[in-house]
């Protein structure tokens, strides 16, 4: 019987505590991504609307604009689904900007999962 290698999304972590940016350790990727999550956590001030909270968010060194992705609902949103096509190296390629004292869980979704999610 043939083995299988079962692909998960890569999710990790970045909070920003008075200033100070902390990250879960870096994973390696290595792989073609096809989806960014992005989800609020976490705010002290109880903002839970993600397009508050992330002031900026770059992949691979290009800036996503969050707000480019429609809010058609109009009421706070706490999930930001990115479709992209980027072969990431490692975790460390995604950079963002949060507001202080936020947290939020990325989860990258490799072009093989995506099938799943549908």
């Amino acid at each position: 019987m043939k083995e299988t290698t079962q692909i998960k999304p890569i999710k990790f972590t970045i909070e920003n505590k008075d200033g100070v940016y902390i990250r879960t350790p870096e994973q390696e990727v290595n792989q073609n991504i096809t989806l960014v999550r992005i989800k609020t956590i976490s705010n002290i001030e109880q903002i839970i609307d993600i397009e508050k909270i992330v002031k900026e968010f770059t992949i691979c060194g290009i800036e996503i604009f969050l707000l480019d992705y429609l809010n058609l609902g109009g009421l706070p949103i706490t999930i930001k689904d990115i479709f992209i096509n980027a072969d990431i190296k490692n975790t460390s390629e995604i950079e963002t900007k949060l507001i202080e004292n936020s947290k939020i869980e990325v989860t990258l979704f490799p072009r093989e999962k995506l099938h799943f999610l549908l």
